[in-house]
């Protein structure tokens, strides 16, 4: 297999998660959109070796993936899987990163080159970096994550490399408001360029596309939320509430992976009349599922993770022109003019009785206008505005 980066210049996304995820996030979406502009090569460097990743691998009966290193994904994206231990693995890990380091230098010594990074890890990859570009997309709170929050030894590790990840860059770019006030006072070069979503995806479902499951003939409203459904996040508290006191009028209908971790909550989600769990779905029919609904909800906990977190869903859910629910979070304020907010269950009630009889034609023209203002690719313009690129 031959790899020519020719005269463009060189992208190296360091990433947390692998290009092949279930659920794709920025790094995916924008480093997709990035290797399409003419002026770049993408080079997508995943997570490593994780235990998380072979048990998936192990599950879907695709252990011989481990043996893909190298995959050329197209003439300018080539995705680069490891087998070696980048976020955990004391020496291991930290030999690793400079290893890559070096890799890097040598690779790239003859080309202009930018580092568009996302694990906290890389720090001890940046440590070796002799040339280029560093910019950190800071897009998570990784502190308040149960990998971190939950095991005080990674914990400890975070918050020292971290900062000094935020100080040794060139450029750091943050997802939300809290997490930028944090960045800034660390790296003065610091801006807040918030989370968009695929405009043109959840605005044009594939007519094509056709699901034939029971509970879309169900003549009760749809209240449907797409994402990974689990006990950090969502309030499953309030969900399982709501849908027994409104049994007789909606139905819950969740779409996307189960990481519930809470055998007796997910014993009464499943044993509940009107909520359904349909597990994951493809990217492609995500869309689709939306438009079968009636109304869009985040149904989030309000915690430390998600007041300083803004959810991908937001623009997700407006472009569909769907009326949106959310939780009253902190980091999606600047929006509530979009959305309805709840701050409890009563006025979660509320809102389900009538947001339907209050929707109008022009507000679902508002969201559709403000969602196809912030799309990946606006984003990704932002971000290589503020780093000194042209934007396309």
């Amino acid at each position: 297999m031959s790899y020519k980066f020719d005269n463009k210049k060189v992208v190296v996304c360091i990433s947390n998660d692998s290009y092949d995820a279930d659920i794709w996030t920025n790094k995916q979406h924008l480093m997709s959109r990035l290797s399409k502009v003419d002026d770049y090569s993408v080079v997508y460097i995943d997570q490593g070796l994780s235990t998380s990743y072979l048990r998936k691998l192990i599950r879907q009966k695709q252990f011989l993936s481990i043996f893909k290193i190298i995959q050329k994904r197209t003439d300018s994206l080539l995705t680069v899987s490891l087998p070696l231990p980048l976020i955990k693995g004391g020496i291991l890990k930290k030999a690793s990163w400079y290893l890559i380091a070096r890799a890097c230098n040598y690779m790239f010594r003859n080309q202009e080159v930018i580092y568009w990074i996302y694990q906290p890890q890389a720090y001890y990859f940046t440590k070796y970096i002799k040339r280029g570009k560093l910019l950190y997309d800071c897009v998570d709170e990784f502190a308040t994550q149960p990998f971190f929050k939950n095991n005080s030894s990674r914990r400890k590790e975070l918050e020292i490399i971290e900062p000094k990840l935020v100080k040794s860059v060139d450029y750091v770019t943050a997802t939300s408001n809290s997490i930028y006030e944090d960045k800034k006072i660390i790296n003065a070069n610091c801006k807040c360029i918030h989370n968009v979503g695929d405009f043109v995806h959840f605005a044009n479902p594939d007519a094509s596309i056709v699901i034939d499951e029971k509970w879309v003939k169900d003549q009760r409203c749809k209240v449907m939320f797409t994402g990974v459904v689990d006990n950090y996040k969502t309030d499953l508290e309030i969900i399982l509430k709501v849908a027994s006191d409104t049994i007789d009028s909606h139905l819950f209908v969740f779409v996307g992976p189960n990481r519930i971790g809470n055998k007796t909550l997910e014993h009464k989600i499943n044993q509940s009349e009107n909520i359904i769990l349909l597990g994951y779905r493809e990217y492609q029919q995500v869309s689709v599922y939306l438009s079968h609904a009636d109304i869009l909800w985040l149904p989030y906990l309000k915690s430390s993770h998600t007041e300083r977190v803004f959810p991908l869903k937001i623009f997700e859910y407006l472009a569909s022109g769907k009326p949106v629910i959310a939780k009253n979070l902190s980091s999606i304020q600047q929006y509530t003019a979009y959305l309805n907010t709840y701050s409890d269950l009563g006025s979660l009630k509320e809102l389900l009785a009538c947001i339907l009889l209050e929707d109008n034609s022009d507000k679902k023209e508002q969201r559709i206008k403000i969602a196809s203002q912030n799309t990946w690719e606006s984003r990704l313009n932002k971000i290589l505005h503020f780093i000194g690129e042209k934007p396309q």
